[in-house]
Protein backbone atom coordinates (compact mmCIF):
# COMPACT_ATOMS: atom_id res chain seq x y z
CA UNK A 1 0.00 0.00 0.00
CA UNK A 2 3.08 2.00 0.84
CA UNK A 3 3.86 1.68 -2.87
CA UNK A 4 0.64 2.58 -4.08
CA UNK A 5 0.35 5.66 -2.48
CA UNK A 6 4.13 6.87 -3.25
CA UNK A 7 3.60 5.89 -6.86
CA UNK A 8 -0.43 7.05 -7.97
CA UNK A 9 -2.20 9.99 -7.37
CA UNK A 10 -4.41 10.08 -4.61
CA UNK A 11 -7.59 10.14 -6.81
CA UNK A 12 -6.12 7.17 -8.65
CA UNK A 13 -5.53 4.89 -5.69
CA UNK A 14 -8.41 5.59 -4.17
CA UNK A 15 -10.34 4.51 -7.26
CA UNK A 16 -8.24 1.43 -7.73
CA UNK A 17 -8.74 0.25 -4.00
CA UNK A 18 -12.61 1.39 -4.51
CA UNK A 19 -12.80 -1.27 -7.34
CA UNK A 20 -11.22 -3.76 -4.76
CA UNK A 21 -14.01 -3.67 -2.67
CA UNK A 22 -16.78 -3.89 -5.40
CA UNK A 23 -14.68 -7.22 -6.42
CA UNK A 24 -14.80 -8.38 -2.44
CA UNK A 25 -18.49 -7.42 -2.68
CA UNK A 26 -19.32 -9.80 -5.68
CA UNK A 27 -16.74 -12.64 -4.01
CA UNK A 28 -18.35 -12.14 -0.03
CA UNK A 29 -21.77 -11.52 -1.43
CA UNK A 30 -23.14 -13.39 2.07
CA UNK A 31 -23.96 -10.53 3.90
CA UNK A 32 -25.53 -8.27 0.88
CA UNK A 33 -27.17 -11.19 0.35
CA UNK A 34 -28.71 -11.28 3.50
CA UNK A 35 -29.49 -7.51 3.99
CA UNK A 36 -31.75 -8.14 0.56
CA UNK A 37 -33.57 -10.83 2.24
CA UNK A 38 -33.99 -8.90 5.60
CA UNK A 39 -35.48 -5.83 3.79
CA UNK A 40 -38.41 -7.86 1.58
CA UNK A 41 -39.83 -8.26 4.84
CA UNK A 42 -40.62 -4.71 5.05
CA UNK A 43 -42.78 -2.20 3.01
CA UNK A 44 -40.84 0.97 2.83
CA UNK A 45 -37.00 1.46 2.63
CA UNK A 46 -38.10 3.36 6.30
CA UNK A 47 -39.01 0.39 8.19
CA UNK A 48 -36.21 -1.31 7.38
CA UNK A 49 -33.91 1.13 7.99
CA UNK A 50 -36.00 1.56 11.12
CA UNK A 51 -35.27 -2.43 12.24
CA UNK A 52 -31.82 -2.20 10.94
CA UNK A 53 -30.93 0.39 13.68
CA UNK A 54 -32.94 -1.30 16.55
CA UNK A 55 -31.13 -5.03 15.27
CA UNK A 56 -28.49 -4.36 13.25
CA UNK A 57 -25.68 -7.00 11.66
CA UNK A 58 -23.36 -8.30 14.69
CA UNK A 59 -20.52 -6.22 15.03
CA UNK A 60 -22.30 -3.04 13.06
CA UNK A 61 -24.81 -0.01 13.89
CA UNK A 62 -26.81 2.64 12.18
CA UNK A 63 -28.28 6.04 12.89
CA UNK A 64 -29.54 8.16 10.55
CA UNK A 65 -29.95 11.84 10.11
CA UNK A 66 -32.12 12.54 7.61
CA UNK A 67 -31.05 11.68 4.03
CA UNK A 68 -27.74 10.08 5.67
CA UNK A 69 -27.39 6.35 7.28
CA UNK A 70 -24.33 6.38 9.69
CA UNK A 71 -22.89 2.61 9.25
CA UNK A 72 -20.31 1.77 11.95
CA UNK A 73 -18.18 -1.40 12.00
CA UNK A 74 -16.96 -2.55 15.06
CA UNK A 75 -14.69 -5.10 14.73
CA UNK A 76 -13.13 -5.67 17.96
CA UNK A 77 -16.93 -6.21 19.29
CA UNK A 78 -16.23 -10.03 17.66
CA UNK A 79 -15.87 -12.91 20.00
CA UNK A 80 -12.10 -12.64 18.69
CA UNK A 81 -11.76 -9.32 18.67
CA UNK A 82 -9.70 -7.73 15.21
CA UNK A 83 -8.67 -4.73 13.90
CA UNK A 84 -10.59 -4.88 10.47
CA UNK A 85 -13.10 -7.48 8.67
CA UNK A 86 -10.92 -7.82 5.60
CA UNK A 87 -8.18 -10.64 6.09
CA UNK A 88 -5.76 -8.70 4.91
CA UNK A 89 -5.16 -6.38 8.12
CA UNK A 90 -7.31 -8.82 10.59
CA UNK A 91 -4.40 -9.39 12.38
CA UNK A 92 -3.01 -5.99 12.06
CA UNK A 93 -0.99 -5.03 15.46
CA UNK A 94 -2.06 -2.63 18.20
CA UNK A 95 -0.69 0.74 17.59
CA UNK A 96 -0.10 -0.26 14.14
CA UNK A 97 -1.80 2.42 11.17
CA UNK A 98 -2.49 1.30 7.73
CA UNK A 99 -2.94 4.00 4.73
CA UNK A 100 -6.75 4.92 4.77
CA UNK A 101 -5.99 4.60 0.77
CA UNK A 102 -6.56 0.74 2.21
CA UNK A 103 -10.40 1.85 3.54
CA UNK A 104 -11.39 2.74 -0.01
CA UNK A 105 -12.18 -1.10 -0.60
CA UNK A 106 -14.29 -1.02 2.61
CA UNK A 107 -15.78 2.07 1.44
CA UNK A 108 -16.20 0.12 -2.27
CA UNK A 109 -17.92 -3.05 -0.21
CA UNK A 110 -20.35 -0.71 1.43
CA UNK A 111 -21.65 1.02 -1.16
CA UNK A 112 -22.35 -2.56 -3.44
CA UNK A 113 -24.01 -3.41 -0.02
CA UNK A 114 -26.47 -0.63 -0.01
CA UNK A 115 -26.72 -0.41 -3.68
CA UNK A 116 -27.63 -3.95 -3.25
CA UNK A 117 -30.18 -3.77 -0.41
CA UNK A 118 -31.54 -0.30 -2.17
CA UNK A 119 -31.61 -1.54 -5.68
CA UNK A 120 -30.72 2.00 -7.01
CA UNK A 121 -27.03 3.86 -6.58
CA UNK A 122 -25.62 5.71 -3.65
CA UNK A 123 -22.95 7.60 -2.15
CA UNK A 124 -20.87 6.52 0.21
CA UNK A 125 -18.14 8.64 2.30
CA UNK A 126 -15.28 7.05 4.17
CA UNK A 127 -15.57 9.03 7.64
CA UNK A 128 -13.11 7.12 9.80
CA UNK A 129 -11.56 3.63 10.43
CA UNK A 130 -10.09 1.36 12.44
CA UNK A 131 -6.88 0.94 10.89
CA UNK A 132 -6.35 4.18 10.74
CA UNK A 133 -6.65 4.87 14.44
CA UNK A 134 -10.30 4.99 15.41
CA UNK A 135 -12.07 2.74 17.48
CA UNK A 136 -14.51 1.66 14.65
CA UNK A 137 -15.01 2.42 11.07
CA UNK A 138 -17.35 4.79 10.27
CA UNK A 139 -19.24 5.41 6.72
CA UNK A 140 -21.66 8.17 5.66
CA UNK A 141 -24.21 6.26 2.92
CA UNK A 142 -26.24 8.67 1.24
CA UNK A 143 -29.73 7.62 0.24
Amino acid sequence: MERLDDLVDEETRNQVMLNCGYNCALVNSSPIEKAKARRKKFKTEDEFLQAEQKKPPTGTRLTREGNIVYQFYTPRSFTHPMRCYCSLLRGLPEGETASLAYCQCSRGFVQKYWEGILGRPVKVELLESSVCGAQECKFAVHL
